[in-house]
């Protein structure tokens, strides 16, 4: 064991333990299973994402057949059609686009106020940083 160098290098004992070394949020959250379920339920989306619109063959303004209206689930069409027989596998990637660009637009928006707040109190201190 080496020699403790700070209180927080001692358990609860007075014994000296090993200190890991700090390997990053994502390290720490992999170590978890709920933060590693998080990430491959995240990383699930974002590959579906993008590869449901690379897959995208009819885009909405395109004709369908009619023949196409209300097909059940197949190969063509994994999750079947809709009334107008749009594939519901491909307008389920377009949504998660827009929805992991809403989500990344407001956690962006929420660093950009959460940041000018914390640097103007810590600028300013004082009765602005009680705030």
């Amino acid at each position: 064991m080496s020699t403790p160098t700070r209180d927080s290098d001692l358990d609860t004992m007075g014994q000296a333990v090993e200190s890991r070394p700090s390997q990053g949020p994502m390290a720490s959250l992999w170590r978890n299973w709920r933060g590693r379920l998080g990430i491959l339920v995240l990383g699930f989306f974002v590959v579906y994402a993008i590869f449901g619109l690379v897959a995208y063959e009819n885009p909405p303004e395109a004709g369908h057949e009619a023949s196409d209206r209300y097909n059940a689930p197949s190969l063509e069409h994994l999750l079947g059609t809709d009334n107008l027989g749009r594939s519901v596998w491909e307008e389920l990637a377009v949504g998660a686009v827009i929805s992991l660009a809403v989500g990344v637009l407001a956690t962006a928006i929420a660093i950009s106020i959460g940041s000018i707040i914390g640097i103007t109190s810590g600028y300013i201190g004082g009765r602005v940083d009680q705030l």
